[in-house]
Formats: structure tokens, sequence, C-alpha cells
């Protein structure tokens, strides 16, 4: 499930600027009256484009030339470009409507800009500092990302100019997602063509057989009507190094989501999702991942008597519903109603490509220092 934009990674912060050697701050790629996106917004939306791009329908990560893909009719470049041009256009929108509407950021959105520029931002002042990128053009762009999320829920949330009624949002959420909790096996596939058995009392039996037999005891204790959450830290305890620092977790962190449909967004294997999505409510099973050798002890959740993580996490679930209809409202906004135009010339000169292969340098080299040797 997407939660509530963040536009910049914190992982990835250091590389999302590389490529803008030599922006000033006159250089500007969309106007639209008073306001503009740089050719800083519009590198870091490219970037943004390249995190978007190998989750679009037609992208094949198996190709040799990334840059080979073909997305919606357009290469790939081309899809990056746009999109990024779509990104500026929902900034410059976004920081209209944002003041126009008399909203203000709260003091934790504050804090934690202001906070990530003291703690994080210096660690990469020196590269921002050579390739021409000033603090203060960041930390715009970090606000941007807080007044999109006020803006968003001003727009959607009870009393919004296209609020969604509560029976909707529920309805969206039961229609589209499953709840379920989870133990997870991880278990050693036979390849030996040694019989023998190792009966040595300090080497940890982890064949399918012993590990199933573990999974199966955990299901029959659930069918048995024993509580999940318990469950989940009895097994957590037992694989911990110190038993005592596991603790117990709330209900709601036990709980995974997953698409009712089946059409899988998760990290689990198609296979194994779609197991998952024919287990009854209240039901459980025992699933078994061959190709990651993995078991897994999968209770679903009553979505009808419990509501949980709906409560906790309504302002995201929310986000999944609107979230295309409301980045097409910014962009329709800044088209139509600002008159948002793009300078071709400036624009031109940001290769997507550079992005892309300076994000790869810089985290190869990271990774470089941290497990060389």
């Amino acid at each position: 499930m997407k939660k509530i934009k963040s536009v910049l990674a914190a992982a990835l912060c250091g590389a999302l600027c590389l490529g803008l050697a030599g922006c000033g701050p006159d250089q500007t790629v969309v106007s639209a009256g008073d306001y503009s996106a740089s050719a800083a917004i519009y590198v870091l939306s490219q970037m943004n484009a390249l995190n978007e791009v190998s989750s679009q329908d037609g992208y094949d990560a198996t190709l040799e030339d990334v840059w080979s893909n073909q997305i919606e009719g357009q290469s790939m470049e081309d899809w990056i470009n746009n999109r990024a041009l779509d990104l500026c256009r929902e900034y410059v929108a976004t920081n209209k409507l944002f003041e126009e509407k008399g909203l203000t950021l709260t003091e934790d959105q504050q804090s934690s800009i202001d906070e990530y520029m003291t703690s994080t931002y210096p660690n990469y002042e020196d590269l921002y500092t050579q390739i021409g990128v000033a603090d203060s053009s960041y930390e715009n762009y970090l606000t941007f990302n807080s007044r999109y999320q006020e803006l968003f829920l001003d727009r959607y949330q009870e009393g919004g100019e296209a609020a969604v009624a509560e029976e909707d949002l529920r309805s969206f959420y039961c229609d589209n997602f499953d709840e379920v909790k989870i133990l997870s096996f991880s278990y050693t596939e036979d390849t030996s063509s040694d019989t023998s058995t190792d009966t040595s009392s300090d080497t940890e039996d982890t064949s399918l057989e012993t590990v199933q037999a573990t999974a199966q005891g955990y299901l029959d204790r659930i069918q048995a009507g024993e509580d999940v959450d318990q469950l989940i830290y009895e097994y957590q305890q037992s694989t911990a190094s110190d038993a005592s620092s596991v603790t117990l977790n709330d209900s709601v962190d036990n709980i995974t989501i997953i698409p009712a449909s089946g059409d899988n967004t998760t990290t689990y294997s198609d296979d194994v999702i779609h197991q998952m999505v024919e287990i009854a409510q209240e039901g459980s099973a025992l699933i078994q991942d061959s190709e990651n050798s993995r078991l897994y002890v999968v209770y679903k959740m009553n979505q009808d008597t419990n509501q949980e993580y709906y409560d906790a996490n309504r302002d995201n679930i929310l986000y999944e519903m609107k979230y295309d209809e409301f980045e097409q409202y910014l962009i329709d906004y800044a088209n139509n109603e600002m008159g948002a135009s793009v300078n071709g010339m400036i624009q031109g000169r940001y290769s997507c490509r550079t992005v892309y292969d300076a994000q790869n340098d810089f985290m190869a080299s990271l990774y470089s220092q941290y497990y060389s040797g």
C-alpha cells in the first residue's frame, strides 16, 4: 500500500541532486504565473520518475540495455522526462493552492524538515556545494513534500472540496485489501547425496521435514483457538539470540496487507499471494514457497469485525484510493488554471541518463565504503 507521498528517500538523498552542477536559481523549466519549478526541481523529478519507471507495465528488468524499455508507447527516456515535467506541474500547483487556501504545516512537519536539514543534509553538503545546489533549494523541496501531504488531506478529508464519505473509503479498503498475520520459517533444501544423519547436538536441523513439523505445530495451535499475536511473540523469542530483547507487538503491528484481487504488488511470490487470498476470513493455512525455501503460517483477519489497521492507517488508505485522481487534478490545475509552460531550452540540458548513471555511481561508491575488504 502506498504511504502519503514522500518525494525524497533518505537512503538516496545524496544521489538525488547529482547532475545539477551549474544549475542557477534563474534556470526555470516550468513556469506558471508567479510560480516556477527550477532546473534543480526538474532533475529531482527525473530521479523520482526513475524510481517509478521500474513498476510500470511493460518494464523489463532483464533487458541488457535498460534504456531499450518501452513504457506506454514511449521510449523509457521520453517517459521519464514527461513524467518529470508532470511532477514539476504538481510542484507549482501545490505551492499555489497551499498558499491560496491559507494552509500551514504542522509543528511536527516543520520540525522534521529542520531536523533533516540539521542532522542529515550536512553529510552531503560538500557534494551539494560542488554541484551548485544551495541548501535553501533542497529545503524548499522538502517543504513542498509536506505541503503536498497537507493539501491532499485538505481536499479529501471530511469537509474538503472532494471529501470521501467514510462508507466509501471503508468499502474501497475491504474490497481491495486483505489483512493477514504471518509466521515465516526458512528451511534448507537437501541437495546432498549423503544419506547419513548428522546427530550433533549443536547443529540445528533446518530440513524441510523438521521445519514443516514446527510450522504445522503453530498452525494447529492457531486453529485450536490460541491467540495469534502471542504465538508470533513466542516464535520470535524462539529465534532471537536474546529472547529477553523481544517485545510483544500490538496486534495492529502484526498485520500485513495483501491485494484482495491477487494482483501481486508485494515482496511475496505470486503463488504465495494467490494462496493467501484463497484463505477464508478467520481461517489459516500453511503455505510453502519452494522457490525461496520458506514456509508461511498465515492467519486471515476478519475485516468485517476488525478495524484496527483501518483506523490506524486511514490517511494512507485514503491516499491509495485518491492518489491518481489527485495527481491529475494538480497537473490539470497547473495547465488549465495557471497556464503552465515548459522552457524546452533549459529542460533539454538535463539528461535523465546522467541522473541514472550518477545515482548508480554514487550508490556503488557508498557500498564500497561500507563493505570493501
